[in-house]
């Protein structure tokens, strides 16, 4: 791939928000000896600063969104600013997006708008992501997830008699709308959220997360599962 043609693919990705799949092709093109690499550097340096703070949850949103539409001008302005002996060719791209279908149900417009940004920051490129109200898709997922963080820990039947009526309720409704899901769908399902006795009902096809860190390894884990026995 010539160097004008990594321009114009670098300011695509830019137009749709691809900023991770930016930096995988400066970081194999951009020349060391280049008057840009020290600030692409720093640029990058400053970028994963902001999404490690982004993803431990010690950021709030609005200065993550403030802080990153400032980065996003100084990017934009770099790819601007390169020339032709600036890059090398690009090799084959080798695409590390796992485009397994995979669906979220969650419980609120702020829970979807987090976990579609969570889930394409994190490489997953098939990824439907819908509220509990909305009816159950009509497609076959490899995976479903259902967003409980909302949900009160419930380690036993004993401990859910126990509870005030409303929180009650909305486990009930929850285990089912999971089991109405386990009925019409063949895939796996991940819990996240906190510790629910219903999971231990249910082993063999549900594993459960209680972070973003362990989400997103619990997902990555039940493909590589899927692809270690499919043919």
């Amino acid at each position: 791939m010539s160097s004008h043609t990594i321009k114009e693919k670098l300011l695509n990705l830019f137009k749709n928000d691809k900023t991770k799949q930016i930096f995988s092709i400066l970081d194999e093109t951009l020349l060391s000896e280049s008057g840009l690499y020290q600030e692409y550097i720093n640029l990058r340096r400053r970028y994963n600063q902001l999404k490690d703070l982004s993803m431990s949850g010690t950021l709030d949103f609005s200065d993550y969104l403030q802080e990153s539409n400032r980065l996003g001008q100084v990017l934009l302005q770099l790819i601007n600013d390169l020339e032709s002996g600036d890059l090398i060719e690009l090799k084959k791209e080798v695409d590390p997006a796992i485009y397994n279908p995979i669906l979220v149900v969650t419980d609120s417009i702020d829970a979807k708008n987090f976990l579609d940004k969570f889930f394409k920051e994190t490489n997953f490129r098939q990824v439907e992501v819908i509220i509990d109200k909305d009816p159950i898709p009509s497609a076959q997922f490899d995976l479903m997830i259902f967003d409980n963080r909302s949900l009160r820990a419930c380690p036993s039947l004993k401990a859910l008699s126990e509870m005030d009526l409303e929180s009650k309720i909305r486990i009930e409704h929850r285990i089912n709308l999971m089991e109405s899901y386990m009925k019409q769908k063949s895939g796996f399902l991940i819990h996240f959220g906190e510790y629910f006795f219903w999971i231990n009902q249910n082993r063999e096809r549900i594993h459960a997360a209680n972070s973003q860190f362990s989400l997103f390894a619990r997902t990555k884990e039940v493909i590589e599962f899927m692809k270690a026995y499919r043919v």
